[in-house]
């Protein structure tokens, strides 16, 4: 068979699929950096460099044992401080959103669809306009499923308006 440098056009196929998901936000008394470093302190990182060298590697037993190992509850995956650009911007504001889940029930999800990762791990925006007293408002995506009640459980803690 001779191959040729023609490309063959191929028909993209599209399926539109009802998603269910409620955008729930925490109102709290804690001050910006009190619930950002609640959240941080209170969570491991998930290095991606380290993983990737158990990738790398072929190395799966690696690979298990440190998904298992900062999967204990949760993980913050990535994290973006956003509030120097929006003052830049002109946005007085205090702003950083994290990437957080637990890596085990994330891998149990991909097994059903690669879609898993719209929701795995979970998008958390924490802010606090620059002069409010009012404390921090944080944000995030609940879907519908029973994997965001464990996070919704697991995460409003954190926000807690005790002080």
């Amino acid at each position: 068979m001779k191959t040729t440098d023609k490309a063959v056009a191929v028909s993209p196929q599209t399926t539109r699929t009802k998603y269910d998901a409620v955008l729930l936000t925490i109102r709290s008394r804690k001050s910006f950096f009190e619930v950002t470093q609640a959240i941080e302190s209170s969570m491991q990182r998930f290095h991606t460099p380290k993983l990737m060298e158990y990738v790398t590697h072929g190395n799966r037993a690696g690979v298990e044992a440190y998904v298992d190992s900062t999967s204990k509850p949760m993980a913050i995956f990535w994290d973006f401080e956003q509030g120097s650009t929006m003052r830049l911007a002109g946005i007085p504001i205090e702003s950083k959103f994290y990437l957080v889940g637990n890596a085990v029930i994330a891998r149990g999800l991909f097994e059903y669809t690669g879609a898993a990762g719209l929701g795995a791990p979970v998008r958390i925006c924490v802010s606090q306009r620059d002069g409010e007293e009012t404390g921090s408002i944080w944000t995030y995506r609940r879907h519908s499923s029973a994997n965001s009640q464990r996070h919704s459980r697991r995460l409003c803690p954190l926000c807690s308006t005790r002080r």
